[in-house]
């Protein structure tokens, strides 16, 4: 069944408003359950902005327990890249999908996070507007449709740097016809665009199919100035710009198939929110009593029959078209399959060099003077890169706060190694020097881990210090960051100890193979280090600031415990019990270097009784099976055919 056939089974949720994690905890903020109870005409549902790292928070909750309309608005989904939609993130969206159950699924298309879903690598930025991209756009919104079996919408995200050959809502004309879809139109968004571009506010909607719009959101924004350029922030205010209150009034007696309106104001009082939902809700009213939610035209399904059959609709034209370079990037014939371990389209490669200018203005500058040499090895045709070289230089510094909030994400998680180097060195230039580092380039290019990243180049940078405490803790740091990050969201299945030594005592179960536990992880480094770390961490909570102030404003930290000239070995265990990924904790427990030997030799799945010979020539001859079936009944070890993938 098309989409034009489907959305008729969707629901009319009217007007309502959105959340996301923590939104509404702020002094002030909406409460979604006050706003219900206060206005229910502007509450008939709840948009929620979800990262399944974080889960839902306990406004979302509140709201679900009451049986109320919702909606599930993803913030961590690279659509266009295969890897991201990974079987980890597609089961527990599942999961949540499943409770909440949501009337669709919807969000911002475009680069979310530039490697996994970790703290740190959020961004959000527009996809290419290019052919090449709406493939690759549509391809996933079909997977994750298949995946949970909902609709799923794109929105136009926000942003102030757009790339590509053709006008916004061409692009998202074509998904939509690629991916068979209905989409999510921002006017706030849409209005920064057209604004941005030196467009009128209804440039282009005259070629959109609005009989795809389901869902319409409207938002407050302020204006901004970098050097005298002026450029728009969508900052969810209730200062919606006129031209956002402009769309929204043309195009919702246009659509036929609209079901929703979203007030996007989660932080902003409920007396600041209220002109703003008595607008919109005036607006829907109007638009109610002039056409009927039964579905969409006949001549709008005779459409999607003709599209079905092959006779799709000629390709638009680019109203920005660049005489010089007006080509799209093309699919190429030999590129390899695309799946979770193809390679990246070049579309996808340009957005990795957005995140990098960014991120180094240096390296923006060098972009934009000396492209050919500063992007050498990266197969970008001239098209791309003129791309680059179109918006006014002074975007690329209008949001100087993006590698700061990166930055205190990473002292956080490297407290206490980055608060020894501040108090030793006075200065934390480590971090600075880090983001403009081959090292970060290198990490954004190739979708690698930030944390991971900066903890190989911290250490680097500890080992030159005197400070003989700083590559210690850099060392344990990183590997509890490696941890948090590697393990599987699943524990491993338990393994009941009696029914194992009935097993071995007949025989039968010295071949199994075990390994270590994907929840643990060993660590060798400087004797006394995971004491200094929790006395460390410890002064810093005392200090009463936020975590990233006091690191970089360190009271005095301890000294002792340290002993540079012994080896210290841990085994790191993860506790899930704090609930989602992001919140996960870990604990170091000391082990001795025997013990840290035998579980070295299970990192790689081993049989039960090659494991028991280490344990014998390790010096425990009389009782290594013992010690072996202590293990697993401990979680240590687990049989490799029982051992969640991570």
């Amino acid at each position: 069944m098309r989409f034009l056939e489907r959305v008729r089974n969707l629901p009319c949720l009217g007007v309502g408003v959105s959340t996301e994690y923590g939104a509404g905890a702020g002094t002030g903020a909406l409460d979604p359950a006050k706003l219900a109870r206060a206005h229910p005409e502007y509450a008939g549902f709840l948009e929620i902005g979800i990262e399944t790292d974080s889960g839902l928070d306990p406004h979302a909750e509140e709201w679900i327990s009451a049986g109320r309309p919702v909606t599930y608005h993803y913030l961590d989904v690279n659509l266009e890249e295969p890897a991201d939609l990974d079987d980890e993130w597609l089961a527990e969206v599942r999961r949540i999908a499943d409770r909440i159950r949501p009337a669709w699924i919807c969000g911002d298309a475009g680069m979310w996070h530039f490697g996994g879903r970790e703290p740190g690598h959020m961004l959000l930025l527009p996809p290419v507007l290019c052919e090449e991209a709406a493939q690759a756009l549509a391809a996933g919104i079909r997977r994750l449709r298949t995946a949970t079996g909902r609709e799923v919408l794109p929105e136009n995200p926000p942003g102030v740097v757009f790339l590509g050959d053709r006008h916004l809502l061409d692009f998202f004309a074509r998904v939509c016809e690629l991916g068979d879809t209905g989409m999510l139109l921002d006017c706030a968004h849409l209005a920064i665009y057209q604004e941005h571009h030196g467009l009128a506010p209804l440039t282009g909607l005259d070629r959109f199919p609005l009989d795809r719009v389901v869902e319409l959101h409207v938002a407050g924004a302020g204006r901004r100035d970098v050097d005298g350029w002026s450029w728009i922030n969508d900052d969810h205010s209730t200062a919606v710009l006129d031209q956002t209150w402009e769309i929204l009034e043309h195009v919702v007696p246009r659509c036929p198939n609209l079901r929703a309106i979203v007030f996007e104001c989660e932080r902003n009082s409920l007396e600041d929110a209220l002109p703003g939902f008595a607008r919109i809700a005036s607006i829907w009213d109007r638009r109610e009593g002039g056409g009927s939610l039964a579905g969409e035209s006949d001549t709008a399904v005779e459409r999607s029959r003709a599209e079905e059959r092959g006779h799709s609709k000629a390709e638009r034209p680019d109203p920005h078209a660049d005489s010089e370079t007006g080509g799209a990037l093309e699919p190429s014939s030999d590129r390899a399959p695309s799946g979770p371990e193809g390679p990246d389209t070049k579309a996808n490669t340009l957005q990795r060099v957005m995140v990098r200018m960014l991120f180094d203005l240096d390296f923006a500058t060098r972009v934009l003077e000396e492209p050919a040499r500063t992007l050498a090895g990266l197969d970008l045709p001239p098209d791309a890169v003129a791309w680059l070289r179109r918006p006014d230089p002074r975007v690329w510094r209008a949001d100087l706060e993006r590698p700061g909030r990166a930055r205190r994400v990473l002292m956080e998680e490297f407290a206490a190694s980055l608060a020894v180097i501040a108090e030793s060195t006075q200065r934390l230039a480590v971090c600075d020097e880090f983001f403009r580092s081959d090292a970060l380039h290198a990490c954004i290019q190739t979708r690698g881990s930030l944390a991971l990243t900066f903890g190989a180049y911290l250490q680097e940078n500890a080992a030159a210090l005197k400070d003989p405490r700083a590559w210690p803790l850099a060392v344990l740091e990183t590997e509890i960051a490696r941890l948090r990050r590697t393990a599987p969201a699943d524990p491993d299945e338990t393994v009941d100890a009696d029914a194992l030594t009935s097993q071995l005592g007949a025989g039968s179960g010295e071949s199994m193979p075990v390994r270590l536990a994907s929840d643990r992880h060993l660590v060798e480094t400087r004797s006394g280090t995971a004491q200094l770390h929790e006395e460390i961490l410890g002064s810093l909570e005392s200090t009463g600031s936020a975590l990233a102030d006091a690191v970089a404003s360190p009271p005095p930290l301890p000294f002792e415990h340290l002993d540079p000239n012994e080896p210290e070995y841990l085994l790191l265990e993860l506790d899930r019990e704090p609930g989602t990924r992001r919140h996960w904790l870990v604990g170091a427990l000391e082990i001795t270097a025997e013990l840290y030997t035998l579980l070295r030799a299970a990192e790689s799945p081993i049989r039960l009784t090659e494991l028991e010979r280490t344990a014998s020539e390790l010096g425990a001859a009389d009782g290594s099976r013992e010690i072996l079936i202590g293990l697993i009944e401990a979680g240590v070890l687990v049989p490799e055919s029982r051992e969640s993938t991570p």
